[in-house]
């Protein structure tokens, strides 16, 4: 059972994709991607977005280990992937994709009782303008 280290650590990366999903969608609702066009500290980034300083720097740590923003001595800039595809405007631009994927939440939240129950489970009876919005838009992008 030589695989057995591999196949725990891919289950913990398995089990643990809805926090990277979260700091993600987090960040993106927020507008911090085109905060970090230029470098900024945590204190700075917070004190755009009227944010306590210690979260945003948990927050901005954490698209760091997502490799989606770069640290270099306390200071945080984009990587070219988010550069490319969460600034709005640029033509790789995702953020209303992100948005429509982040809506779905609530509903992907209750599979278990889809498949108990053989019936489709809504959060809510219909999208709301803004949902529909993100959703046209992803569909776009």
């Amino acid at each position: 059972m030589t695989d057995t280290p591999e196949f725990m650590e891919r289950i913990g990366e398995l089990a643990s994709g809805f926090q990277r999903s979260q700091i993600l969608f987090t960040a993106n609702e927020a507008n911090v991607f085109p905060l970090l066009e230029e470098e900024r500290s945590a204190e700075e980034v917070a004190e755009r977005l009227g944010w306590d300083s210690r979260p945003a720097r948990m927050l901005l740590d954490g698209l760091v280990a997502l490799e989606l923003v770069r640290k270099n001595r306390g200071r945080y800039r984009n990587e070219p992937i988010a550069s490319a595809c969460l600034i709005p405007g640029k033509p790789a631009y995702q953020g209303h994709y992100l948005r429509h994927q982040h809506n779905g939440w609530d509903t992907w939240s209750r599979l278990a009782e889809a498949v108990r129950t053989g019936r489709a489970v809504q959060t809510r009876p219909e999208r709301t303008p803004e949902e529909l919005r993100h959703f046209i838009l992803a569909m776009a992008e």
